[in-house]
């Protein structure tokens, strides 16, 4: 599997929460920025990317400069992340990156990463018997969410607070939301998006208690699987890209060892 940096393929995600959320914004700031926001309380679901490359300082400086004025401005109420994308950065600037965003009080985020595939291989061990099921209505999606929420060690309010900004999944033909359930529970889940003609996957986290039985392999398995079905023309060979942050990504906790 090809690790990738974050490139579009996040900001795609980010743009397309704003765009169905029931109060997103989605807006390009005269300093050569794009905000991407649901105003849910779930915080990448937030963001701030620059909108195309900076090859040089003064650059780099002025749309920091416009971040800034704009989050005084606006007086946000909910939590937002400044995503940057390395490859839109001039190699020259990139180890100066952080220590520019600190004089203006920004943290950049830089270690997400996605996994690109054109194939799933076949499972290397024995897989557990579950029950499947798509979301269909908003408490469904609350389910899944609920359980990012628990795998994140968010707040359980933030699952509330996204489903009250339909900050996520509104639209039940697509994405495709998967829900694992044992007896009934629900354990796992993955959501399946279809963006800029790609499948993506993303949203995969297992309750704390059922970690480390393979029921996120299970719920991703299936999803795309599905998905393939669903969408058999897409392109890259029907690539796949899980939107982890890192090499390291614990499957079935819904977690990493990065920032993220």
């Amino acid at each position: 599997m090809e690790q990738v940096s974050i490139n579009s393929q996040w900001k795609t995600f980010v743009r397309y929460c704003a765009q169905h959320a029931k109060q997103g914004i989605v807006a390009e700031l005269d300093c050569g920025v794009t905000v991407c926001w649901t105003q849910s309380t779930m915080i990448f679901t937030n963001g701030f990317f620059f909108s195309s490359a900076v090859s040089e300082e003064a650059d780099l400086r002025r749309r920091l400069e416009g971040i800034k004025a704009y989050v005084t401005k606006a007086q946000l109420t909910f939590p937002w992340i400044f995503f940057i994308e390395p490859e839109l950065v001039a190699i020259s600037l990139r180890e100066q990156l952080r220590n520019i965003c600190s004089e203006v009080d920004l943290v950049p985020f830089e270690n997400i990463y996605c996994m690109q595939t054109t194939s799933l291989l076949s499972p290397t061990r024995l897989l557990p018997t579950t029950e499947f099921k798509f979301a269909i209505s908003q408490t469904d999606v609350y389910d899944a969410v609920l359980l990012n929420v628990q795998a994140y060690s968010m707040d359980e309010s933030v699952a509330e607070n996204v489903i009250e900004h339909h900050a996520l999944i509104t639209d039940f033909s697509k994405p495709r939301c998967c829900i694992v359930a044992v007896d009934g529970k629900s354990v796992s889940t993955s959501t399946i998006y279809l963006l800029d003609e790609c499948l993506y996957a993303v949203l995969v986290a297992t309750s704390p208690e059922h970690c480390k039985l393979g029921y996120a392999e299970v719920a991703l398995r299936f999803c795309v699987e599905h998905a393939l079905q669903t969408w058999p023309h897409t392109k890259h060979g029907n690539e796949v890209n899980p939107a982890y942050d890192d090499p390291d990504f614990d499957l079935d906790k819904g977690q990493s060892s990065g920032d993220f």
